[in-house]
């Protein structure tokens, strides 16, 4: 039998997507997914910016990425055409 997470989880993990107004702030709750897309999505911009016609190299976003963080966990930017953009520049693209 497979065993799934409690309905709990799912809302939980909803509203923390969920941007809310506080004030005059728009405010992302940190345990969001969003922060980590963001980050990703500004070093495959970066490495776009870098390498703008023939971009970084194919398979090369997670080399980049490991030089711009140190993070070792991320292989792949969480979007195909950041990711495309990056490794592959505008003649890839």
């Amino acid at each position: 039998m497979v065993s799934l997470a409690p309905e709990q989880y799912f809302v939980q993990r909803l509203v923390q997507t969920i941007p809310r107004l506080t004030g005059q702030e728009l405010v992302i709750d940190r345990g969001s997914n969003i922060y980590g897309r963001f980050e990703y999505a500004q070093v495959g911009v970066e490495i776009f910016r870098r390498y703008p016609l023939l971009g970084g190299g194919f398979y090369s976003y997670r080399t980049y990425y490991l030089d711009m963080t140190r993070d070792t966990t991320i292989s792949h930017a969480h979007n195909s055409y950041v990711q495309t953009m990056a490794e592959l520049g505008l003649v890839g693209f």
